[in-house]
């Protein structure tokens, strides 16, 4: 859509009376990399805020633009080389290349706990929660069920040893 505006402007444009040199400029500036000679463009200006001002009178337009906020292309171009670019994003992953290998000298695996290490556990924190003046009631449940599940693990786990010794 925004380029079938583009077009319909450019072609309303075309029969206003500008000098060819304003499109061929303002292509060439678009289309090129390289650096844009800062040409005088006062001329230019008047024109445009002649034509602001005729739209103004005729209707079409109801607040003339400030021709002194229009971009000029020399005054916003940016230099960056690749150089300062790679320098600028290297300098973010190295910091977090430097806080990944902090963080991974600090973190030490956690071993395993064994069935009855988690029972005496369960125990210690069922018996705490016994000895509150007010107990609750469903954690004491949720752990009998885990305790029920636990005990369940550690009889097949001798069950298993227990067969493994058989043969």
């Amino acid at each position: 859509m925004t380029i079938l505006h583009a077009i319909r402007w450019a072609i309303s444009i075309w029969e206003i009376d500008l000098a060819d040199d304003i499109f061929t400029h303002a292509f060439r500036a678009t289309m090129s990399i390289e650096s844009i000679e800062r040409i005088d463009n006062r001329q230019t200006i008047m024109d445009i805020e002649n034509l602001l001002h005729q739209l103004y009178l005729s209707g079409y337009v109801s607040e003339p633009m400030d021709t002194s906020h229009f971009i000029d292309p020399v005054e916003e171009k940016v230099d960056d080389s690749t150089l300062h670019l790679d320098d600028s994003i290297l300098c973010h992953f190295e910091n977090a290349s430097e806080l990944q290998e902090s963080a991974s000298t600090a973190i030490q695996p956690l071993s395993l706990v064994s069935v009855s290490d988690a029972l005496e556990g369960l125990y210690k924190l069922r018996l705490y929660e016994e000895q509150q003046v007010i107990a609750n009631m469903d954690l004491l449940q949720v752990l009998k069920h885990h305790e029920k599940l636990l005990l369940q693990k550690q009889t097949e786990s001798q069950r298993v040893s227990d067969a493994r010794a058989f043969f």
